[in-house]
């Protein structure tokens, strides 16, 4: 496995990526999407964001 972190502030906050991208598990479709339904009201506003 491959991580790279940008922007960490101490060792503990690197020990915590590490941690939290070996012990990743993807969402349900249905967490997906009561997730895409929670922020669907602020979807135009984050545009400006997007590349």
């Amino acid at each position: 496995m491959n991580l790279v972190v940008i922007g960490a502030d101490s060792v503990n906050q690197v020990q915590e990526l590490v941690t939290a991208a070996r012990d990743f598990q993807p969402l349900s479709p249905q967490a997906q999407h009561q997730l895409e339904k929670a922020v669907a009201p602020f979807a135009r506003g984050l545009m400006y964001y997007k590349p």
